[in-house]
Order: C-alpha cells, then structure tokens, then sequence
C-alpha cells in the first residue's frame, strides 16, 4: 500500500513544499545569525517591531512546560500533523496539506532549535505582544486557516445520511 502515494497532476504539493522549505530555510539563517551575534539588535518598525534574540525553553508564549511532558506532546502533535497531511495529500485536498505543511514546517524548525540548543531561539519582537519566531508565524498562519475553513466551509453529509435525495 502506497499511502504516500500522490495521484498526478499536483504540481501544488512542489510549489507548497519549495515555498516553505525557502521560508525555513530563511528562518534557520536568521536563527543562526541571532545565535552567532546575540548583542545585536534591530530596531524594524519603531515601536511595532525589533530584531532581538532571545531563547524560550518553554512552549508557546514562553509558558513552562517540564522537558519531559514537552517531548511527549511534540512527539504527538508532529505525529498526528504527519498523519493528517498524509490523509489530506491522498483526498488531492491542497488546501488542507499547505496549512498542515506550514504547521509541520514550523514545529519541525523548532524542534530542530530545541534539540540543537536546547530552547527555541526567538528573534521578531513586538513590544506589546512577545517576542517569536518565523517558524511560530507558519505554525499560527496553518493552523488559522485551517480553523477558518472549518469555521466557513459547511460540512457536506456522508453518502445515503438521512435525508439526502437519491438521483
């Protein structure tokens, strides 16, 4: 059984995969460029945005998390994003395997920090929100899209449900 197995004619699935592999491939080089040049820092937009390194041991907005309990839930969520991608990639449903792709992407960026430096490094600071990274930006952007179509798409019933005319 090929589950992986894509049907022709998705060209989609190369634009989508060469497009976030260029943006964390961005992201690996500023990650790298904060860690090597720590006291730099960038003032971007004034008051709205600045580029500062910094390093979250914990999980999303920097809340705490022990290392073990830590490992164990990205260890599921990268499983079960890996599962999803993979039922939506065979569906032929883009949509959903771009947004999973970001999700994927994202966590696989930070992970990759975790396991080199032991904590996520962070480097887009906004002063009145958090400080985060381009990673963290594709992992929200995934998962709102994929919340917002779940939200505006209505939900089609499964064939012979109650109620469904037969031609």
């Amino acid at each position: 059984m090929q589950i992986l197995t894509p049907r022709r004619g998705r060209p989609w699935v190369v634009a989508a995969v060469v497009a976030f592999a260029a943006v964390l491939t961005v992201d690996r080089l500023i990650k790298l460029l904060i860690v090597a040049h720590p006291e730099n820092s960038r003032v971007l937009l004034s008051g709205w945005l600045s580029l500062r390194g910094t390093r979250n041991a914990g999980v999303a907005f920097g809340l705490p998390l022990p290392p073990a309990a830590l490992t164990v839930a990205i260890a599921v969520a990268v499983v079960t994003l890996v599962a999803l991608a993979a039922a939506s990639w065979r569906r032929g449903d883009p949509y959903a395997v771009v947004c999973l792709l970001a999700v994927v992407g994202g966590a696989a960026a930070n992970v990759m920090d975790r396991l080199r430096y032991g904590a996520v490094v962070d480097y887009l600071d906004v002063p009145w929100f958090t400080v985060f990274n381009l990673a963290d930006v594709l992992i929200t952007l995934g998962v709102a899209a994929l919340l917002a179509r779940a939200l505006v798409r209505p939900r089609q019933a499964p064939a012979g449900a109650p109620g469904e005319r037969k031609t």
